[in-house]
């Protein structure tokens, strides 16, 4: 498929368009409540419109088919979703432009799809845009959605810390204002983890808070967001073998959502395991660090900018 493609592709009947908009709207549900019904309604939406013709719906569509083919870890796959998110950015701009769908597209997107192969830094701009859009369209909750995004992306591309301290303090009011308790239990629990980084929560921790939303999290189906969180305070505090086994929990998991986070953890975990070793001399845990290595390689091929240097 190409540019060329999208923009000849005839435009869907109404009744159609409807059908689509269902489609997407279980799809967002689905994306956090049941990860593998968010595969079977994105290639539906897909499908339907390979069949009927496109609507502003199918962009939506194929940019979480590429968020989804991201998940296979393939080069070619990477490349193809690459392809696919582009062209379908391409078409919203040149055919089917629509502010209130901005938001699931930045999110899908700069979130899941490009995180893979532009600097961390553009895609966490584009995400602030995102949610911006969303503001100002009035789809508040895709808004804060992108709110998530934006602050991980924004630790994991080296952000500094009081600064984003700030912006997670400043989603977190707009969490509580319009009480989205699912974005506001990860707010949560980056802040936390911010605080820890700064100075071991000493002076601005919201621990208390914390505790009080991991079931609101675990119940979100966002407990990879809460393991990813309490590994990296654990590496952070020194706490070697705690730390193992929350990242443990996370490989377990392998969600489509935390494909940055989790090369973050394979780099950390290669350089932890040296210390836990010195107790658990297993040939299991030799192996750990040759595929660190590898799985940083294959990241260092998509994107140097994001990962050289780090192998």
């Amino acid at each position: 498929m190409t540019d060329i493609h999208l923009l000849d592709m005839k435009e869907m009947e109404d009744n159609m368009v409807t059908i689509l908009e269902f489609y997407g709207l279980m799809a967002t549900v689905a994306f956090f409540a049941n990860p593998d019904m968010f595969a079977f309604l994105t290639c539906r939406i897909v499908q339907l419109t390979l069949k009927h013709g496109i609507c502003k719906h199918s962009i939506v569509g194929f940019v979480q088919y590429a968020a989804l083919l991201c998940g296979n870890k393939t080069t070619k796959d990477i490349e193809d979703a690459s392809r696919i998110g582009k062209l379908a950015l391409s078409c919203l701009k040149k055919r089917f432009y629509s502010a209130e769908q901005l938001p699931k597209i930045y999110f899908a997107y700069y979130g899941l799809v490009a995180i893979h192969n532009e600097p961390l830094q553009s895609c966490s701009d584009m995400i602030q845009q995102g949610f911006g859009a969303g503001m100002s369209s009035g789809e508040i909750s895709m808004a804060l959605l992108n709110s998530i995004h934006h602050v991980n992306t924004l630790l994991i591309a080296g952000e500094k810390l009081p600064a984003l301290l700030e912006k997670a303090d400043y989603y977190l009011d707009l969490a509580d204002r319009y009480k989205n308790e699912l974005v506001k239990s990860h707010l949560l629990i980056f802040r936390d983890t911010i605080s820890t980084l700064i100075d071991k929560g000493e002076s601005n921790s919201s621990k208390s808070k914390i505790n009080a939303n991991e079931n609101a999290c675990k119940q979100a189906s966002s407990s990879e967001a809460m393991y990813f969180h309490r590994a990296i305070q654990a590496y952070w505090l020194g706490y070697n073998e705690r730390w193992h086994h929350y990242v443990l929990k996370v490989f377990e998991i392998d969600s489509t959502t935390a494909l940055l986070s989790n090369i973050v953890l394979t780099f950390i975990q290669g350089l932890n395991v040296f210390q836990v070793l010195k107790r658990q001399n297993t040939v299991k845990l030799r192996l750990i660090p040759d595929k660190a290595i590898a799985a940083l390689k294959a990241a260092a091929s998509h994107s140097q900018w994001n990962f050289r240097d780090k192998v």
